[in-house]
């Protein structure tokens, strides 16, 4: 799985559980955590190039990172993909809560999308459940442009 937004005129949502760090060994944390990441990687590590990627020749990895997705379609809700998520890592073992002391712990969130209004919304209870797991949460939004009769595109 990858974290790449492809929008094709359709809003892409990509959630992720990261924890990041100088030290953070992967390996000890699959095994600590009995849970296959989706992606992975020691700091040093070289980049693994995507098939079709224009991105070349990149510098190894800055920092360790060990990151799993919800199990839902791209496409779902943001509540949805959030929720799933949060199960997901409610069901880790309680070694999680000292990982996210220890390492840095975010909930990364991608979007793509052609529209001019975004929002997201987080209940009380998502907010809890994220605070409990010691969880920051990073939105990163890609708004398109819409061309315009001219040609010109205006900003969205």
């Amino acid at each position: 799985m990858s974290y790449m937004l492809h929008y094709d005129g359709e809003p892409e949502l990509v959630l992720s559980f990261m924890l990041s760090g100088d030290d953070l060994d992967p390996v000890l944390i699959t095994e600590m955590l009995g849970h296959e990441p989706d992606e992975a990687w020691k700091k040093g590590d070289p980049w693994r190039e995507e098939p079709g990627s224009r991105l070349r020749r990149r510098p190894p990895h800055m920092f360790g990172r060990w990151a799993i997705l919800p199990r839902c379609s791209r496409h779902d809700p943001f509540e949805t993909q959030v929720t799933q998520l949060l199960e997901q890592l409610e069901a880790l073992p309680p070694v999680l809560a000292e990982l996210t002391r220890t390492y840095t712990a975010t909930i990364s969130v991608g979007y793509a999308s052609g529209e001019e209004n975004i929002q997201f919304w987080l209940d009380n209870s998502a907010m809890q459940r994220l605070a409990r797991l010691n969880l920051a949460i990073w939105f990163d939004i890609y708004a398109t442009a819409n061309a315009s009769d001219d040609g010109n595109t205006e900003d969205t």
